[in-house]
């Protein structure tokens, strides 16, 4: 049984990856928290669950990049949310799942795009042609 003290929101974790082995305890908690309710809920409401549990699941992944780098329990956090999309997409609509696959890649791309701006938009954007020296 779980401690929900020790049960972290899984939205948390998708804006601050876990750090420690007991943050990562609590989001997986969250998560198989948000699992059960799936399970437990009238078939007619579990899309609407799936659709809030399936993007949060691909939000915690990583890219190859990113995950060398990651803490142990950022990796851990991946391959579980990994494992848990392999095991759950059989069972919902494989268009669902790519929806949300698209739209997480859309957010992430937003997100660099926005850091690319405000990094342009601080350079000088007035240069002098002449050389006064």
């Amino acid at each position: 049984m779980c401690s929900w003290s020790h049960v972290t929101p899984p939205q948390r974790a998708e804006r601050s990856r876990p750090q420690s082995p007991e943050e990562l305890l609590g989001v997986l908690e969250g998560v198989r928290a948000l699992e059960a309710l799936v399970q437990a809920a009238d078939e007619s409401q579990r899309p609407q669950l799936a659709a809030i549990l399936l993007p949060l699941l691909i939000s915690f992944l990583l890219d190859e990049n990113a995950l060398g780098s990651a803490p142990a329990a950022s990796r851990s956090l991946h391959e579980a949310a990994l494992k848990d999309l392999m095991r759950l997409g059989p069972q919902h609509s494989a268009s669902r799942l790519e929806a949300a696959v698209k739209g997480n890649q859309e957010s992430l791309n937003a997100k660099a795009s926005g850091a690319t701006r405000s990094a342009a938009k601080s350079s000088p954007s007035i240069t002098l042609k002449t050389n006064f020296l």
